[in-house]
């Protein structure tokens, strides 16, 4: 199955983060995010510049479906 990420369990709950502020104005924050790499590493939230003025981030998140965990990318998108 294409795109299916086999792992022997959901990722942990999504810890409690809290958003530092922006360093710079115009940034936006992308969340962090569980990674699989032979066991779920936190991958943390950042700080970035958005590749144009009305950019937003959408999250990528996990869910399960015929037995496997998918992975759907965080990606920019345009509002």
């Amino acid at each position: 199955m294409s795109g299916a990420i086999v792992v022997p369990g959901p990722p942990p709950p999504l810890p409690v983060v809290v958003v530092p502020p922006a360093p710079a104005m115009g940034m936006a924050w992308v969340p962090g995010a569980w990674v699989w790499r032979g066991q779920w590493i936190w991958w943390p939230g950042r700080w970035v510049y958005p590749p144009h003025p009305y950019a937003y981030w959408a999250p990528g998140r996990w869910w399960h479906r015929d037995g496997h965990w998918f992975w759907g990318q965080g990606h920019w998108r345009r509002r």
